[in-house]
């Protein structure tokens, strides 16, 4: 009965000696938590300044391609012009001259008129196309960041999950009646 007495005393102050060690398991788990808790603040910290990076960069490139379509409108705005005010002239020197003696001498610049038509259409074509691409690169760049910062707001779900799920009362706890800080 001694026997029996002692190994149960034996085990009680095994279980004694366990229970002592809760606290410190605890505190453990509890700054394993805290750091966890930090490094998702610095990482949404982060998300906040590749954001923010990010929507200065479209803020700066659409300033740029503004700035770009505005001084080509100008230019095309400028030829239009001084193409005006040469066929003004020229009319105005058809109207001073006799029309009929230089009618062949003014239809020369006409025949030149439809290359010069060409080359400014193809030069239209190449700006339309190379606006369609930077605005394609633009659309590509922000369909990346949109995936990465889903992503990342996948990741910090989860990770939210499974910290609530860390923090929960055990069993032991549970029956022992231990509360969580």
């Amino acid at each position: 009965m001694v026997r029996k007495v002692e190994g149960l005393l034996s085990r009680l102050t095994n279980l004694e000696t366990g229970l002592n060690q809760v606290p410190a398991m605890l505190q453990q788990h509890n700054d394993t938590v805290d750091r966890q808790f930090r490094f998702f603040n610095q990482s949404q910290d982060r998300m906040d300044r590749m954001g923010a990076d990010t929507e200065q960069y479209f803020d700066k490139a659409s300033r740029q391609l503004t700035g770009m379509m505005t001084t080509r409108l100008a230019h095309f705005n400028a030829d239009a012009e001084n193409a005006q005010a040469e066929w003004q002239r020229r009319f105005d020197t058809l109207k001073a001259d006799n029309i009929y003696q230089r009618i062949v001498e003014y239809l020369n610049p006409f025949s030149e008129l439809p290359v010069q038509q060409k080359v400014l259409n193809q030069l239209q074509e190449r700006q339309a196309q190379q606006t369609a691409q930077a605005i394609q690169a633009l659309q590509q760049r922000l369909d990346a960041d949109t995936a990465l910062q889903q992503q990342l707001l996948f990741q910090v779900t989860r990770t939210n999950a499974v910290l609530e799920q860390l923090t929960e009362r055990s069993w032991l706890q549970k029956a022992l009646g231990l509360n969580k800080k």
